[in-house]
């Protein structure tokens, strides 16, 4: 079924059975087919909320890694695309644990506790320290990358 998480068939059932003894006091026997009839519609009603769950949950969908876009991106436009470049080219200089606090702290949002965890670091303080460096060495080489600029003189 689409809309399954890591619910199965057997746990729905179960939580019909768990939530008929719980209302077991308040379940009214009205003949032999009665505790059948309450665990179907309990089963249904579960089955309904998980079908309403991933209808509220928007649909994954895999992307392809080399498809594309024309159009640039929102870090390549607010960085300018020389700057982009300067830092692409310097993020490949990292180590590939440097261009994953980089790139999860920078472009993913990540907090510190969650960079701790992709990182396996002690804690999230000393995942802050890490991206710190990494950025401060990201810093250093995009600065060396950089063209000098000649400044006009002033006229005298």
């Amino acid at each position: 079924m689409y809309a399954r998480d890591f619910t199965d068939t057997e746990d729905l059932v179960q939580e019909a059975l768990i939530g008929l003894v719980r209302t077991f006091e308040q379940f009214e026997y009205r003949g032999e087919w009665s505790v059948q009839a309450f665990l179907r519609r309990a089963a249904s009603n579960r089955i309904k909320d998980q079908l309403r769950k991933h209808g509220s949950r928007p649909r994954t969908v895999e992307l392809d890694e080399a498809a594309t876009s024309p159009e640039l991106s929102p870090l390549e436009q607010a960085m300018g695309q020389q700057a982009f470049g300067r830092y692409q080219q310097s993020l490949d200089e990292l180590t590939e644990m440097e261009r994953e606090a980089v790139i999860a702290r920078l472009e993913l949002g990540c907090s510190h506790g969650e960079i701790m965890q992709l990182l396996d670091k002690p804690s999230p303080e000393a995942a802050r320290m890490f991206v710190t460096r990494a950025l401060e060495k990201l810093a250093r080489l995009m600065a060396d990358k950089l063209e000098p600029v000649a400044l006009p003189r002033p006229s005298d």
